[in-house]
């Protein structure tokens, strides 16, 4: 998936129950995500609900934090612990 010019993300889908896939309609959730230098989520945090939580927010919440960036955007962070890429995305 490309986020934005410079920045690539290796995605992984979250895993959703039998019922949840074949019963809900959630809306779009907006996450913020804050991806370290090296690429890693150093944090997530859902701005939008999809209105279910525990059936749909989880686990994307769950599968973001697998997620890894790439991309001459995390290159230019200053090499610094508290460096970070954030973004905001509706999955």
């Amino acid at each position: 998936m490309e986020a934005g010019e410079g920045i690539e993300i290796k995605t992984v889908r979250p895993k959703f129950g039998l019922i949840t896939r074949t019963m809900a309609s959630p809306g779009s959730p907006k996450v913020e995500i804050a991806f370290d230098r090296q690429g890693a989520v150093k944090r997530a945090k859902i701005l939008r609900s999809s209105g279910y939580a525990e059936q749909v927010d989880e686990p994307i919440l769950d599968a973001v934090y697998q997620w890894r960036a790439v991309g001459e955007s995390l290159s230019q962070l200053p090499n610094a612990p508290d460096a970070e890429l954030r973004l905001v995305l509706t999955v």
